[in-house]
């Protein structure tokens, strides 16, 4: 998967996500970067996984003009919706 924003790719990338969700039966995810971190979201939001953590590692946005912008701010607000637990709820629920 490129890091740059290519809509069909990343569409394709969305779906071999969601297979291996539903195929793994997954209670938790886990993600880190801003698209890898986007599709992961998404792919557990569409299978109801229901443990989903997004840990934010550096600031794309800062950097990015135009309409990449836009993207990057847009997907920024859903991401951190789907984000259902913290790091901290998720290690308690991991434990019992």
């Amino acid at each position: 998967m490129p890091r740059r924003i290519t809509p069909l790719a990343d569409l394709a990338a969305l779906w071999r996500i969601v297979r291996v969700h539903a195929a793994r039966a997954t209670t938790i995810v886990d993600a880190h970067t801003p698209k890898g971190g986007l599709l992961a979201m998404m792919a557990a939001a569409l299978c109801r996984v229901p443990v989903r953590i997004y840990h934010q590692h550096g600031l794309p946005l800062m950097t990015a003009t135009g309409l990449k912008r836009r993207i990057l701010r847009g997907t920024g607000r859903p991401r951190a919706g789907w984000r259902i637990r913290s790091s901290a709820s998720a290690r308690c629920c991991a434990r019992s």
